[in-house]
């Protein structure tokens, strides 16, 4: 049965006019931009600022929606979709500001970005113009909250990627449900609800990145605000149902009556549960931007707490206090109307701001990209988007829409398959951080001429053939005539080039036993889903040094990762993660108590990507390119802590920190002299291998 149909409180613009205009959803539109600006800007004074597009989210599905609804639901033509006249709107509100900033973008890039960043804007470019930046992201393994992620100038992009692919297939998925006559309300449910299942087991599983920017799971954030523009427009049949199910009758004609009605003077009850909507949807709001952290925990269950408020808010209607006195405030609706250019124009101002600083610009750098971000998002909004938004020839303008943006995707394709035009900075020298491996040291591509590759361990190491660990074992001389072995993550293997360098003319020889991700000791599991597995190869590897005498001094490098992830394989039921960490520990120091033992801990972690210190045409500031010890420290205390107490009982172990080699009170550098000691956040390069090795020989040579 066709439902009856009621006039939408929302935005509705069907055949270019505007039905009963909300001014509190521009409203809570500005406060969701405003706050995302401001997380952007300062995040230390609003540190949950990142969910105003969570609220965007249920905004545009609650608006979108409605729209496609009125199609379908058109007295004078019903269950028509009418999907090109909707794709033709979209295209003009969307298209505009979008070609503007990435026009902006690439322009400014030339002259700022080297040529591997202007590799990567080119790339994102393109995934900014064909909608895929979120997916992009998500295969770059980019977590949102990295400090890393601020020299990625289209970063932000990512949510419009979500937002239309939502809108690819939710019309499609909308117009079957209306030709099958199938429940909106129970479909509706069931699509939201698999969708924030999919969110919620990415997070359960690690791997926030999945959780944060693939577009499953992130929909049912979008399908929330349409299943409240349904109920609100189309909700006869639904609110006899809720009656029935809930058995409360008085109390859900209160709330129905709140919720739907316009007149509210014939039932004070009404308007107090609309006030009371408003209340508790500004408190989510306001709770959401000052207390949830930008931690791997979000969005999971923790992005209920905005997209609740969003939705109490809209349901309140225009008369609820909050939504009549403040959201729509005259400002404040200005603000809403600028928020999408604002979005756009705000965060490339801010990468270019922190790309030419090396680091977090300071505070009035910042605040200044932010006013001119809010200058250029008026210009665009009165300038740019009426001109091509709205009057005649809609599906021309629309066309050519299309066709500039497709030609900045091409532009952005070529940027990145001519690696950046590395002909802009023909004179410019760089400050480089030479990547090696492991691989390159066996083709003599890292080291001196001098140095040979003499053996590869994969044979003798069962688990390594059925595996696919980011790094490889190897030797420095044959087997059994090597003394010095070094086990570990990746973390282990960029030291290895320090260490050969340090016995190359030697009798001593290193063999390394590195697995990316994994912990060094014994029978501990990582959790994360990617390298769960790689534990037997670190097995693998003490069961090889127990069977190899020759092998006198151990190199256990270890990785202050999150210990909240390891699991004690031999005591799997143990729920105290502390504690297995511990386990593990002594396990390990027990199979090796006939050897010399020295743990090596990690390295500090740069809060930034040393790429951004290389030298450049244009700077703000002198580049200090060092960071406070404190910045990089989380779970590493703790981490550090109990080897270090469990190391005290132990005579043939040692703990050697290299951290006095970086910091100095609390500062810390990633070069030395001229030299760069870093190749990226967590991994020294080749320099930087050879200023730790020959630390670390001075503790191997006191063993041998």
């Amino acid at each position: 049965m066709t439902p009856t149909q009621k006039t939408s409180n929302s935005i509705l613009t069907i055949g270019g006019a505007k039905h009963n205009y909300r001014p509190d959803i521009d409203g809570l539109r500005a406060i969701a931009c405003l706050s995302v600006v401001i997380f952007h800007a300062f995040p230390n004074y609003l540190q949950g600022g990142f969910i105003g597009v969570d609220i965007f989210f249920v905004i545009s599905g609650f608006l979108i929606s409605s729209i496609i609804y009125k199609n379908l639901y058109n007295q004078n033509a019903p269950g028509q979709l009418k999907i090109v006249d909707f794709y033709i709107r979209r295209i003009r509100r969307i298209f505009p500001a979008l070609i503007t900033v990435l026009i902006f973008s690439l322009i400014v890039g030339w002259f700022l970005l080297l040529p591997e960043e202007y590799k990567l804007l080119g790339k994102h470019s393109f995934g900014g113009a064909t909608y895929i930046n979120n997916i992009m992201l998500y295969n770059e393994s980019s977590e949102y909250f990295n400090p890393a992620s601020n020299s990625k100038v289209l970063l932000h992009l990512w949510s419009l990627g979500v937002e239309e692919q939502f809108y690819l297939i939710f019309p499609l998925f909308l117009y079957l449900l209306y030709k099958c006559r199938l429940d909106f309300i129970l479909s509706l449910t069931v699509f939201t609800v698999l969708s924030f299942i999919l969110n919620k087991n990415g997070i359960k599983h690690d791997n926030q990145p999945y959780s944060f920017y693939l577009p499953y799971c992130r929909f049912w954030e979008l399908s929330i605000g349409a299943m409240l523009a349904y109920i609100v427009g189309y909700k006869s049949a639904f609110v006899e149902k809720a009656k029935q199910l809930l058995k409360l009758q008085k109390i859900t004609d209160c709330i129905f009556l709140a919720i739907l009605k316009k007149d509210f003077q014939a039932d004070k009850k009404s308007k107090i549960i609309k006030n009371l909507f408003s209340l508790i949807g500004i408190s989510l709001i306001l709770f959401s931007i000052f207390k949830v952290k930008s931690d791997l925990n979000f969005p999971g269950y923790v992005a209920l707490l905005p997209v609740s408020g969003a939705l109490f808010i809209i349901a309140a209607g225009y008369d609820a206090i909050i939504n009549k006195f403040i959201l729509s405030n005259r400002i404040m609706v200005f603000l809403g109307l600028i928020s999408y250019p604002l979005y756009l124009w705000h965060w490339p101002l801010l990468s270019f701001a922190y790309i030419c600083e090396g680091q977090s610009p300071d505070w009035w750098v910042r605040l200044t990209a932010v006013i001119i971000a809010i200058i250029l998002s008026v210009l665009t909004f009165l300038y740019i988007e009426p001109r091509l938004r709205y009057g005649k020839h809609s599906k021309k303008k629309a066309g050519w829409l299309f066709v500039t943006l497709a030609c900045i995707g091409l532009i952005g394709i070529r940027i990145y398959y001519s690696d950046g035009f590395k002909f802009r900075f023909p004179n410019l020298t760089v400050y480089t951080a030479p990547e090696v491996s492991i691989e390159k040291y066996k083709t003599n591509q890292a080291f001196s001429t001098d140095d040979k590759y003499i053996d590869n361990c994969k044979a003798v190491i069962p688990h390594w053939n059925d595996n696919d660990p980011p790094t490889t074992c190897a030797w420095q001389k044959g087997e059994n005539q090597n003394n010095i072995a070094l086990v570990g993550s990746s973390h282990a293997a960029h030291l290895f080039y320090g260490l050969v360098s340090q016995y190359k003319n030697s009798e001593n020889g290193v063999a390394v036993f590195p697995v990316g991700g994994q912990s060094p000791f014994f029978k501990l599991k990582n959790n994360v889903q990617f390298i769960m597995d790689w534990h037997k190869i670190i097995e693998d590897a003490y069961n090889y040094i127990e069977q190899h005498k020759n092998l006198k001094v151990i190199l256990l490098v270890d990785l202050s990762s999150d210990i909240n992830n390891y699991v004690d394989l031999e005591n799997p039921n143990e729920k105290d993660v502390t504690k297995a960490f511990e386990n593990s520990i002594r396990r390990s120091f027990e199979k090796l108590k006939d050897r010399k033992v020295i743990v090596v801990l990690d390295t500090p972690y740069l809060p930034f990507d040393p790429t951004l210190c290389y030298d450049r045409p244009y700077t703000i500031s002198e580049r200090k390119c060092t960071f406070r010890n404190s910045e990089t420290s989380y779970m590493r205390d703790l981490h550090n802590k109990i080897i270090k107490n469990i190391a005290k009982d132990y005579e043939n172990v040692q703990v050697v920190d290299p951290e006095p080699l970086f910091c100095t009170d609390g500062i810390c550098k990633l070069k030395n002299g001229d030299d760069a000691l870093y190749k990226d956040q967590g991994h020294l390069s080749y320099k930087g291998s050879l200023y730790v090795g020959k630390y670390l020989k001075e503790y191997i040579d006191k063993l041998l």
